[in-house]
């Protein structure tokens, strides 16, 4: 059962708006800008085709505003804005295992009209003939890096950085390249001595590059002086020039997070914290729930993380002072997941697709969704609305049987203070949901057989 205060019903097909083909894209930079709360681009099952789909008069149905055809391309997001979105494609058709950064290139399109503002064609036009070290590997097959978070990553795969003011493109093998986002003029594009990316993060116009020097070999000339091993370098976004290489990283890096004019580092046995302008370090901590081999999240003056998805723990990101209690996350935050970390005022809600946790101002276990009262629940997929009050969930209702090809599924509105069910409808999909957002006056459900969309909220199961 669902709270006895909260609104329920069944959502009738009518309410219901099948976009079929189209799933909403997800931006591949942990910080992409501005949400939009009355629009959303999305993506054809077959990648060929992006589209806007915005609700014209900030209310009503949604309705196909342009789309544009790439044809045997990947396409991914960025970055947005209020008026621009930027697109990072590259061809796949013959493309090798490798995952070649030569072939990308990235436009900026207007959100009025679906037009490109500028394109850089192709990475290898400015990156001047500098080679990528270990493409490919003797066997012929894809080389890799081996990550303590992602595992197995291809050297030709790009991390995307920014600050909404410059992006920077980071070649696992070392090869950097710093884009204007305004104008899309290439700022400086080079190979530094990191030959394999471990992490990047570009915060308050600084670059920092975690990750190995290799020794000079047969397919590579080393690491331009430095030493073998380990290293963290920072430059100037803007310029490309080095502005320090912090001491004391000698064990490889898992993660690095910006926060506040901080670089916040994750090793094995420590979290150390760098001043982004001078290099000096801020503080070291030493606590074993924090490291490399965990997921960690920055939300406001706290840094979250979790090694196991049973418990988490908070770092004060000025201090360096940790929390005295673990907080049982009841199998809500798994690190498999992409969690989200969204701040209601001086709370926290980290929400993944395992369900959300409330925190209050003081760090401390506010609440758990109350989804464990929910019966067969064994899949959802979590948003927060844009004003931060509520929290909306899909999941499936699994002691529904399917009949006639046509599942049930509930869909949720959570307070975003306490965790509680406030409103629940019914829905009938021919498919489990995979995502789900909320737009003005609409909810986005994803699935694999395209987009699902639904009055939001949910009042009296028609258009609102």
């Amino acid at each position: 059962g669902v709270g006895r205060h909260a609104q329920h019903g069944t959502l009738q097909r009518g309410a219901l708006r099948t976009l079929p083909g189209w799933r909403a894209i997800t931006p591949i930079t942990s910080a992409p800008g501005e949400l939009w709360p009355d629009r959303a681009l999305m993506r054809s099952l077959d990648g060929a085709t992006i589209a806007l789909w915005a609700i014209p008069d900030g209310s009503g149905p949604l309705e196909m505003a342009w789309e544009r055809e790439y044809g045997a391309a990947q396409t991914e997001l960025v970055w947005w804005n209020a008026d621009a979105a930027w697109m990072l494609t590259r061809p796949v058709a013959g493309v090798d295992v490798n995952r070649r950064v030569g072939g990308w290139s990235l436009e900026r399109l207007s959100l009025e009209t679906g037009d490109v503002v500028w394109r850089i064609g192709t990475f290898e036009s400015f990156f001047g003939g500098i080679p990528a070290t270990g493409l490919p590997d003797a066997s012929g097959g894809a080389a890799t890096l081996r990550s303590s978070i992602e595992g197995s990553v291809p050297l030709g795969d790009v991390l995307v950085t920014g600050d909404g003011r410059t992006l920077a493109i980071v070649e696992r093998t070392g090869r950097v390249a710093s884009v204007d986002l305004l104008t899309g003029r290439v700022l400086w594009a080079w190979r530094g001595p990191v030959r394999r990316v471990f992490d990047a993060v570009l915060e308050n116009g600084r670059l920092a590059l975690a990750g190995l020097v290799l020794p000079p070999g047969p397919r590579h000339a080393g690491g331009d002086g430095a030493d073998p091993g380990p290293l963290l370098a920072v430059y100037d976004a803007r310029t490309g020039e080095e502005a320090h290489r912090p001491a004391g990283i000698d064990r490889d890096v898992g993660w690095l997070r910006g926060a506040d004019g901080a670089l916040l580092v994750g090793l094995d046995d420590r979290v150390v914290s760098i001043d982004l302008v001078t290099g000096r370090e801020n503080f070291v901590s030493r606590d074993d729930r924090f490291g490399s081999s965990g997921a960690a999240w920055v939300a406001g003056q706290r840094l979250y993380s979790t090694t196991s998805g049973r418990w988490l723990a908070w770092m004060d990101i000025g201090s360096g002072q940790v929390s005295q209690r673990q907080i049982e996350a009841s199998g809500r935050i798994n690190p498999i997941d992409s969690v989200r970390v969204h701040e209601v005022g001086e709370r926290v809600v980290l929400a993944s697709a395992s369900g959300a946790l409330f925190l209050d101002e003081r760090g401390e276990l506010d609440a758990v969704d109350a989804l464990g009262i929910v019966s067969g629940l064994t899949r959802s997929a979590l948003a927060l609305t844009e004003d931060g009050r509520a929290l909306v969930l899909a999941a499936e209702m699994a002691f529904d049987p399917e009949v006639n090809g046509v599942r049930t599924f509930g869909l949720y509105a959570l307070n975003a203070e306490t965790g509680q069910i406030e409103l629940a409808e019914r829905l009938d999909m021919p498919t489990a949901p995979v995502g789900v957002r909320v737009l003005n006056g609409r909810v986005l459900i994803d699935t694999r057989l395209g987009t699902v969309s639904a009055p939001f909220p949910l009042s009296d199961g028609g258009e609102p």
